[in-house]
Parts: structure tokens; sequence; C-alpha cells
């Protein structure tokens, strides 16, 4: 089986996001793994699905447990956090 690979203009692309924007997860160490040979990056396909499945949001307010580490979240508090502070 072929393992389909991304470039990042590709990637950029298929999320709406600037390549700048990948450009910074990975010099920060976010965003999904890749591959870099040289001066050629690319992403495997199921490293991009697994991150997609991994900041998959329910709402914009609370974060389950696919959106903890998000690169998008902004809350630092998760769901399981505000439940429990509303318990007596």
């Amino acid at each position: 089986m072929t393992e389909i690979r991304l470039t990042p203009k590709k990637l950029s692309a298929r999320w709406s996001v600037p390549l700048a924007t990948l450009s910074q997860w990975r010099w920060n160490g976010k965003g999904p793994q890749y591959l870099k040979l040289g001066k050629h990056i690319s992403y495997c396909i199921e490293d991009v699905e697994a991150f997609e499945r991994a900041n998959l949001r329910q709402d914009t307010t609370c974060m389950g447990d696919a959106a903890k580490g998000s690169v998008f979240a902004k809350d630092k508090i998760t769901h399981e956090d505000k439940t429990m502070m509303k318990k007596p």
C-alpha cells in the first residue's frame, strides 16, 4: 500500500490556513507530525486525520476529551472542570 502524503501547500489548502501558520506550528512543536528530508516537508495523511480528530469540538464554550491540548483551543478550563465547579 502506498502511503499518502501532503505537502504543506496542500495541507494549507485543505485546512484553509496560511502556510506561515503551518510553519509556526512546526517551529513550536504544534500541529500534526511531519517528515522533513532536506528542504522537503510532507505530512502523512493518517497523521493529519488523527490531528483533525483530536481537535474536534462539541461547541465553542467547552472542551471535551478530543479537544484537550488543541492548538485551536483558547479556553484552558475543560468541560469536566466546569462540571465539577457547579457541583456543591
